[in-house]
């Protein structure tokens, strides 16, 4: 681009831009055609013997063809009245009827697609219609020759530019928007210099616009903060390193520091004052980007011996356990010089510790751990026992009607690395989980299908709550309030009342949900979707799903940072560990293990990730320059 000649409209890059804005809109045109000619089929099948598992299909059928072409909140209105019917006809199928399994798969999935169709019309598709109305300028500009026809495309980019600025940061949009913002206000100042005497503001969301002024001088430092700008703008669509985001980030502020040198005589003085708030906005983006890129994930150590780790969490307190199931009945323990420390056995006497039905030793298979606030106690969940009364070991495809064995949960003073208490659970537990208040610790079990929770005060299991096949992942709101439950069987989380052991669900929330996490201040839970190979995020409010993004082959374990902005996944059958950006659910990196990365845990103080790997290595990041 010519950074003294803005007609950006005659540009090489402009006409292919053009013509892939133009595609959709012929696009649009077949699908109209398309719905048309399904919407008379699925009518025409109204006259035949459906049966109800049909009829809520061809609903289903109905609604994904609308959803192609749904860009108003009455067409996303329309969308989920016909989901709403959809659901109504398949909650009516009958237990007797063939087609009631698959019926309750389709429930899941079109509630699903329900709230998603809610959620776009009571949260406006704001990015849609902004490149909608970008993309209207684009075509009138070709031949645009009258004021007339000049205001049309500066109102078409005026309102482009507030539907853009409108973009929640929720949004997974909402970084290109920032960029988009850039891009259509140049346009917009280009329409508005082609017509001197438009009433459109040149910065949106402004009742009280400036109009600009004829015959009076346009000073140097004026148009040199537009160059500049142009110049950060072009740069702003291809920069991923750090030393690009910078240059960004230096013309931004370039543009700011000649834009605040405007004299008062000059034609676009006020102009100029909005475009300083506008172009700190700008920079202020190109510095958090900077911030993301520098921080990248360096492997320093590989960490080996008689290991076999199923999971290596962090203490809190600088010590690191990794559990290494039944192949070598241990728990290691390292500190932060990534020395061990320690080799626990999970040889327990069950009598010593109450079980008086057990006489002698036996074994245990550690699976995964968790600690106490203040990490005093770690709380260590063993897969399934060894040793004499114990015939009857849950695998990993169970279910309760096996009665399988229970198992027992290991409570380990981290101060002298001994086993103090041994607590009876569920058949095969996974997941452990402790309230921020050292209230209850709560274990997931896998082929019991339910939750037990354990008053820490008398090391009791004082409740168990059916949830489902094969409960996994949970996690403990900062209050202690609730906890959630990833039930892996299923699309959905359960919402589990720590003061009255209620249960409400987060429905249709993804295939395989696994392993969760919160953000530090309370709003966001995030889960890997083991089916799906995507991460989704959650609004804790209402339950819903704000985004997804797709991670690698198996997303398993992850954790968050302490200041709630990255997310690290570890993804089982790529043999990879991601780095998401939570802000806006964007991988940032994504770097290759050894082989099954199947555990993870993030140290605040270093800002290193360990990762455990199946196949008996323990690898540590360093997150930073």
């Amino acid at each position: 681009m010519n950074n003294n000649n803005p007609k950006w409209y005659q540009s090489k890059n402009f006409i292919i831009l053009l013509f892939l804005l133009v595609i959709p809109l012929s696009l649009g045109a077949g699908y109209y055609v398309k719905f048309n000619l399904i919407n008379r089929t699925l009518n025409n099948s109204k006259n035949q013997n459906l049966s109800p598992f049909d009829q809520a299909l061809n609903k289903g059928k109905q609604a994904v063809i609308l959803i192609e072409t749904a860009q108003s909140a009455e067409d996303w209105q329309k969308v989920s009245q016909i989901w709403q019917d959809a659901i109504a006809i398949l909650n009516n199928i009958p237990q007797s009827d063939e087609n009631y399994p698959n019926a309750q798969t389709k429930l899941r999935q079109y509630e699903g697609n329900l709230d998603y169709a809610i959620n776009n019309y009571t949260n406006p598709p704001y990015f849609r219609n902004a490149v909608n109305n970008a993309m209207e300028a684009a075509i009138l500009t070709q031949n645009a020759k009258t004021d007339q026809e000049w205001e049309m495309i500066a109102k078409k980019w005026n309102l482009a530019i507030t539907q853009m600025t409108n973009v929640p940061v929720t949004d997974p949009n909402h970084g290109v928007a920032q960029k988009k913002l850039v891009e259509y206000q140049l346009n917009l100042d280009y329409a508005l210099e082609k017509n001197p005497n438009s009433n459109i503001a040149q910065t949106p969301n402004n009742s009280n616009p400036p109009k600009p002024q004829n015959n009076v001088p346009v000073s140097a430092e004026f148009r040199e903060a537009v160059n500049q700008a142009m110049k950060a703008s072009t740069l702003t669509q291809k920069a991923t390193t750090k030393p690009q985001w910078q240059e960004v980030s230096q013309h931004w502020q370039n543009a700011i520091d000649n834009m605040k040198k405007v004299p008062s005589n000059d034609g676009k003085y006020a102009i100029a004052r909005q475009k300083v708030t506008q172009y700190q906005t700008n920079l202020n983006y190109a510095q958090e980007m900077v911030a993301s890129v520098a921080s990248r994930l360096t492997l320093i150590k590989t960490i080996s011996g008689t290991i076999s780790p199923k999971s290596v969490v962090h203490s809190g307190n600088g010590l690191f356990f990794a559990q290494n199931m039944m192949y070598q009945h241990t728990i290691t323990v390292y500190n932060r010089k990534f020395e061990l420390v320690k080799t626990l056995s999970d040889t327990v006497k069950l009598s010593d510790y109450g079980h008086k039905d057990y006489q002698g030793e036996y074994k245990g298979a550690p699976v995964e751990v968790a600690f106490s606030e203040g990490g005093k106690y770690a709380w260590v969940s063993n897969y399934e026992m060894y040793g004499n009364g114990f015939n009857r070991p849950g695998d990993d495809v169970c279910s309760p009607a096996g009665n399988h064995d229970h198992s027992y949960l290991y409570k380990i003073n981290t101060d002298s690395l001994l086993i103090e208490n041994v607590i009876k659970v569920g058949a095969v537990p996974k997941y452990v989980a402790v309230s921020p208040n050292n209230k209850y610790t709560l274990v997931s079990n896998w082929c019991t299908y339910d939750l037990s929770i354990i008053d820490i005060a008398t090391n009791q299991e004082i409740k168990r709550i059916s949830l489902g096949a094969y409960p996994r992942g949970i996690i403990v709101d900062k209050n202690s309030k609730f906890a959630y439950i990833a039930v892996m069987g299923s699309f959905d989380i359960a919402k589990v009342n720590l003061e009255d052991f209620s249960i409400n669900w987060f429905r249709g929330i993804g295939s395989g949900p696994r392993h969760l996490v919160i953000d530090p201040e309370n709003k966001y839970l995030y889960v890997t979707l083991n089916g799906e190979g995507q991460i989704a995020k959650i609004d804790l409010n209402s339950g819903k799903v704000i985004s997804k993004v797709v991670t690698g082959a198996a997303p398993r374990s992850m954790d968050i940072s302490d200041n709630g902005k990255y997310l690290y996944v570890v993804n089982y059958n790529s043999n990879t560990v991601s780095k998401v950006r939570t802000m806006d659910m964007k991988v940032l990196q994504t770097v290759s293990s050894n082989n099954h990365p199947i555990g993870i845990t993030f140290d605040p103080q270093t800002q290193q990730v360990w990762v455990a790997c199946y196949s008996g290595t323990i690898m540590v990041f360093q997150d930073g320059e």
